[in-house]
């Protein structure tokens, strides 16, 4: 029987034939996603291999990041006949200079803000302990009232010492005459 010759395919590169031997399961696997996504097998083996297409399952076993350039999963979309709807492309950026930079200000502004803080507790504290030392407000009104009444009493008491050294004064100018 002929065999069915497949469309040309949009790499550059001669085909080598591959022997891969697989479980009937994986082998049934393989073909069910390559349906899923439009491709033959062939093709489905080739993406993953050029890192053009990744499989994501939280499973896995295995992980691997391939530094890519998306050029190449763009290229790739462009020259074949799969629609953007059966593929998931997840881009993950590396970490930027920039973010780390970002990172690094922030940790340094939240150590800051920990002393500031550190500092504050430390003043309300002082402060509250001067206010232990310091006399109640009603404790400040009640000896208030008691200086003036004692201030009054020494006002009369002077008065009163007055009045008896004037007393005295004229005991004496009638006993000397």
């Amino acid at each position: 029987m002929a065999r069915k010759r497949s469309g040309a395919t949009s790499y550059s590169e001669s085909k080598v034939k591959v022997g891969v031997s697989l479980t009937p399961t994986s082998a049934e696997r393989l073909k069910e996603v390559a349906t899923e996504l439009g491709l033959s097998r062939s093709e489905l083996i080739e993406r993953i291999a050029r890192g053009d297409l990744a499989i994501l399952r939280e499973a896995a076993q295995i992980q691997g990041n391939l530094d890519n350039q998306s050029e190449t999963v763009n290229n790739a979309l462009k020259t074949n006949e799969v629609s953007d709807e059966k593929l998931d492309i997840v881009t993950v950026p590396e970490p930027l200079v920039e973010s780390v930079e970002t990172q690094n200000q922030l940790s340094e502004s939240y150590q800051a803000l920990q002393q500031e803080l550190a500092s504050q507790m430390a003043q309300v504290k002082h402060l509250e302990d001067q206010m232990t030392t310091m006399v109640s407000r009603e404790s400040y009104e009640t000896l208030h009232k008691q200086l003036e009444e004692d201030k009054k009493a020494i006002v009369e008491s002077q008065a009163q010492l007055a009045q008896l050294k004037q007393l005295e004064e004229q005991v004496a100018l009638m006993v000397s005459q």
